[in-house]
């Protein structure tokens, strides 16, 4: 008898057992167990993927505070313990987000004063305006003197 057979065999003796466990059970890789199912022709259990609901939020956190155990838990919903235990984290502990928006950052008038000055003053002469030069009076080495 093939592992695809033996896999066939125990499939349909334990019909809540999903590829997962299969693999686990004959220690192979979950995607040899789906394989052998597809050329067999017979269905594996495969764990949906689908959103949580609002009514599998709460019993989550109904059985979760009963000390139910993960596996329970996992069985219940027909879904992997991972993905209960970190469903219940989300509700739980919401992630932190931090790129939140501050306010408004407000800029004091007499920076706007001295903002328009400096744009305002004449250049040196022509290659200053052509080479962004500073203005007279705003080079740092004008101000070390």
């Amino acid at each position: 008898m093939s592992l695809a057979d033996e896999i066939k065999q125990m499939s349909a003796d334990n019909p809540e057992w999903d590829a997962g466990k299969l693999a686990e059970h004959f220690k192979c890789r979950r995607e040899y167990v789906r394989t052998a199912a597809k050329r067999l022709g017979f269905k594996v259990k495969v764990f949906r993927c689908s959103s949580w609901s609002a009514e599998e939020d709460a019993k989550l956190l109904l059985l979760r505070e009963q000390k139910m155990r993960w596996g329970d838990i996992a069985h219940e919903f027909d879904r992997p313990r991972s993905s209960c235990a970190g469903r219940y984290a989300d509700l739980t502990d919401p992630p932190v987000c931090t790129n939140l928006v501050a306010d408004r950052t407000t800029v004091p008038a007499d920076r706007f004063v001295d903002r328009d000055r400096r744009i305002n003053c004449a250049p040196r002469d022509l290659t200053a305006s052509m080479f962004g030069d500073p203005k007279p009076g705003f080079s740092a080495l004008e101000r070390r003197a």
